[in-house]
């Protein structure tokens, strides 16, 4: 179904419902039956959540992690994500993620099976268990900044607004942490909570974890 067909269609669906599921946190995990592990075990996770208030009405920052999202046009099973194994143990780290975009994850949220067929009645194939709303960041490049050698990104606008998309949480390959790109001055309403938001270039960070420095350096 091509994009103007989609859009067209999508303009005539009635949602008979205002609420979904929503979720805030995506695990990766290892089972015993794909590694030599003994039991399964976290290794990788992306939070999701708005802000909010503890017990004490002290106010709990919004939390929206960056991750890098598998290509439309690559098949699950040359780059399992959520479904599979973690990409750690699963991938020749090598240029692996060539033609991926990074992304933060706004929300992940479940349609109900009982709303689904509202929502796509025309739709031929089983429906996504699991959705989540991403905002994209600029596509990577073949090669690292001169300079540094660090991979460098920034949001990614249409007509000035930025560019969104709602995709199924399987396309979704790890977690990756992004370094601000500081000027002359770093404004002071940066913090940990809001350079995300507030800083529109960053450089892709290859020492976070092992995985990372694999794939990046």
């Amino acid at each position: 179904m091509s994009g103007n067909v989609l859009r067209s269609w999508a303009s005539n669906v009635l949602i008979t419902f205002s609420s979904v599921p929503v979720f805030h946190k995506i695990k990766f995990t290892a089972s015993p039956s794909t590694s030599d592990l003994k039991e399964s075990v976290i290794l990788d996770s992306i939070q999701a959540w708005p802000e909010q208030r503890d017990v004490r009405e002290r106010i709990i920052p919004a939390c929206s992690d960056t991750a890098l999202i598998r290509s439309q046009h690559t098949t699950q099973g040359d780059s399992e994500g959520i479904k599979g194994k973690s990409c750690c143990f699963s991938q020749n780290l090598t240029n692996w993620y060539t033609g991926h975009q990074i992304a933060q994850v706004r929300v992940v949220f479940h349609i109900p099976s009982s709303v689904i067929h509202d929502v796509s009645p025309s739709l031929d194939t089983l429906s996504p268990t699991h959705l989540a709303y991403v905002e994209w960041f600029s596509p990577l490049t073949a090669t690292p900044d001169p300079k540094h050698q660090i991979y460098r990104v920034s949001r990614q606008m249409c007509n000035g607004c930025q560019s969104a998309s709602i995709i199924p949480v399987d396309r979704i390959l790890c977690s990756i942490h992004l370094i601000p790109r500081f000027g002359p001055v770093t404004p002071q309403e940066w913090n940990s909570f809001t350079v995300l938001d507030q800083c529109h270039t960053f450089y892709v960070n290859p020492f976070c974890d092992v995985c990372s420095y694999l794939a990046f350096v």
